[in-house]
């Protein structure tokens, strides 16, 4: 009961004592009001109250003054825009209106109606349109100059003020339109992936059933047409190392996951090379069993039309064995076979641990015209998972062991490490694929 006493007690003090900690902190804010209203800053005397009175709707005097001060800054922002207004500056007009909005708004938020000058409503309708015409006058303008980015900038500010719908579907599609046009300089300069891609942000701005839409993915045809670049993609290659210490299946179970899941994948701007094509080249040059020099990728993919060729090898695969667990299992030998002392009963160990493969392909990117290699990197890939297997001292088949048992010894570790292999490639091919697309649209403008 004294304890209950003691603790009910202190939380009452420490009520109290965040309750006088929140006073003082409010009436701090309000002498900052006070203080802002006194020089004449209206606009953030009426935030202050505003901040007092989200904290304490009942503090005394608040809601007066935000009105007085709020109301100040009213007829300041309304001065504010009829001067912009009246200078052609409409981007300052706008501004006040909506500094303006966002007060009259906050303050009834917190239960005060702050006054408007009459006809506001009118006054700003007035204002908003002749900005609207405003920004499209200046982004035909800019188009005419060619400056896309600047007609871009000023259609969507038009879009984002005009309450007409049919007016804001008519700027969407001048902003496809300008993209088009961008999209047809790009094709001039020979920068086609450029000009695909401001095709393809005009399509998404209309959707795909607008006539716009239409003349978009023509020029994205032209563009990929124009654009596309042949690839050789050869087989990735191992040390001697890489051999030996990789699981049996990953070398050339990277090379076909590569070639099926990521390279004969279309990809706008890249074809890839006949693979047949390239394994007859291999062949025929007696490349098919070392690793590419840069003299050979180049060759190869002069024979088979190429613009790029990629090529790369295993250059690590690292096998480790973590948290060892073992356990001492009871075990009986078959027949006659007894261990020393004249008996069948023997042990082995169960070992659990996690096993982890970690691995590095090195990529080249070759140009064989020139036999420059125009991109060169390291990805890298990791992966665990636990792993169990049985250990004996002499021959596990001489132990009677059930099939569970058995295969502690014989199949245990070998599936979980080719399903781990088939994981590394996986990941790694991924990464791959993505880093060597990427560096490949990059030579590509």
């Amino acid at each position: 009961m004294h304890t209950l006493l003691r603790l009910t007690s202190t939380l009452i003090c420490l009520a109290a004592l965040l309750w006088m900690i929140g006073c003082a902190s409010t009436q701090k804010r309000y002498d900052k009001a006070e203080d802002l209203e006194l020089q004449g800053r209206y606009a953030e005397a009426a935030e202050y109250y505003i901040k007092v009175l989200e904290k304490e709707p009942d503090w005394e005097g608040a809601p007066e003054r935000l009105r007085e001060a709020g109301n100040q800054a009213v007829v300041l922002f309304f001065d504010e825009a009829d001067a912009a207004q009246a200078e052609g500056n409409y981007d300052g007009a706008l501004r006040a209106l909506d500094r303006l909005d966002t007060l009259l708004d906050a303050a009834a938020d917190v239960g005060v109606t702050l006054d408007v000058p009459d006809g506001y409503a009118q006054f700003r309708d007035d204002v908003i349109k002749s900005a609207v015409a405003s920004f499209i006058d200046r982004a035909e303008r800019a188009e005419r100059a060619g400056d896309w980015d600047a007609a871009l900038r000023a259609y969507q500010r038009a879009a984002d003020y005009t309450s007409d719908p049919e007016q804001r579907a008519q700027l969407t599609a001048s902003q496809a339109e300008v993209h088009l046009r961008w999209a047809d300089y790009d094709f001039g300069r020979a920068y086609y992936r450029a000009g695909f891609d401001h095709a393809q942000v005009a399509i998404d701005l209309v959707g795909p059933t607008h006539p716009v839409a239409e003349r978009a993915r023509a020029m994205q045809a032209t563009a990929l047409e124009a654009g596309t670049r042949a690839v050789a993609f050869l087989p990735f290659w191992r040390t001697e190392e890489v051999a030996r210490e990789a699981p049996s299946n990953v070398v050339q179970d990277l090379n076909d996951v590569m070639q099926y899941d990521h390279w004969a994948v279309s990809m706008p701007f890249i074809a890839a090379a006949d693979p047949v094509q390239i394994r007859r080249e291999l062949r025929r040059l007696r490349y098919d069993r070392e690793i590419i020099t840069r003299r050979q990728a180049a060759e190869i993919g002069r024979v088979v039309l190429a613009d790029y060729v990629v090529v790369g090898e295993w250059t690590e695969v690292v096998r480790k064995e973590r948290n060892l667990k073992e356990k001492t299992r009871k075990a009986r030998l078959k027949g006659r076979r007894a261990t020393t002392g004249g008996t069948n009963d023997t042990t082995y160990v169960e070992q659990n641990f996690r096993l982890e493969l970690d691995a590095e392909v090195v990529y080249r990117i070759i140009d064989p015209r020139t036999r420059r290699e125009v991109d060169k990197g390291t990805v890298t890939a990791e992966v665990s998972g636990r792993v169990e297997r049985a250990i004996f001292a002499g021959d596990y088949r001489d132990l009677d062991l059930s099939g569970s048992e058995l295969s502690l010894f014989e199949d245990e570790e070998r599936i979980a490490t080719e399903e781990l292999g088939d994981e590394l490639v996986d990941t790694i091919a991924l990464r791959l694929a993505e880093r060597i697309y990427d560096r490949l649209l990059r030579q590509i403008p």
